[in-house]
């Protein structure tokens, strides 16, 4: 059932089904035959196993379950069939991260918005100390960034290095993600534990355009 799940082989899960095999199995790790086929493109199985009625909310042994999977995939119409089957929207992966951190990180502004919309926590932290906001300045496009500060996401909160949003989007060379921050009210001259400024990363980077922005801003050191 497991490997059928996550082939998702519709075909053989039936037949497996009027075998009297259970949907319900767990592997050594916690998973789930939902969650394998989670992970999946197709939502096929996932739609057949919420038919069936299998526990939406089952954690794997790192606490996450069916939709840390598909949204750390980027499979938005599974993501969709589970929201509206009620499940948990602040389970944790192995790094802390929740269903909208992993959302944030990709180059998916649907999925993130879908996330946004069923009432996911906009600043909750990973085990580093990162929010949804920071993941997605250092890594999605502006778009993203744009669609969590509208959502209430914090631009000054930080993380265990003490690095800001800003920093992270200054790190990565994102000058208009830069200038979304600054506009949203970002402190440009914060710094890290290391005692860099977004400047310093920036110029670290060797990115000119970010550089040119940040002093423009005020940015000195």
């Amino acid at each position: 059932m497991l490997h059928a799940a996550g082939a998702s082989n519709l075909a053989v899960i039936k037949v497996l089904i009027n075998s009297g095999a259970r949907v319900d199995v767990v592997d050594e790790g916690g998973e789930t035959p939902l969650m394998r086929a989670a992970a999946n493109e197709d939502s096929s199985v996932v739609r057949f196993l919420l038919q069936l009625g299998v526990d939406v909310n089952a954690r794997d042994k790192d606490g996450g379950n069916a939709l840390t999977v598909a949204a750390g995939d980027g499979n938005l119409e599974t993501v969709r069939l589970l929201l509206n089957a009620g499940v948990e929207l602040e389970a944790r992966d192995t790094n802390g991260q929740t269903p909208l951190m992993l959302a944030a990180g990709r180059d998916q502004t649907d999925l993130l918005q879908a996330l946004i919309d069923a009432g996911a926590e906009i600043n909750a932290v990973d085990s580093e100390g990162e929010t949804a906001l920071m993941v997605a300045a250092g890594n999605a496009p502006v778009e993203s960034v744009r669609l969590l500060l509208e959502a209430g996401a914090r631009v000054g909160d930080r993380d265990k290095d003490g690095e800001t949003a800003l920093m992270q989007a200054a790190g990565s060379g994102d000058a208009d993600c830069v200038k979304l921050l600054i506009k949203a009210g970002a402190a440009i001259s914060d710094r890290n534990n290391e005692g860099k400024t977004a400047l310093d990363l920036a110029r670290e980077d060797k990115s000119e355009e970010v550089i040119k922005v940040l002093k423009a801003h005020g940015a000195r050191r």
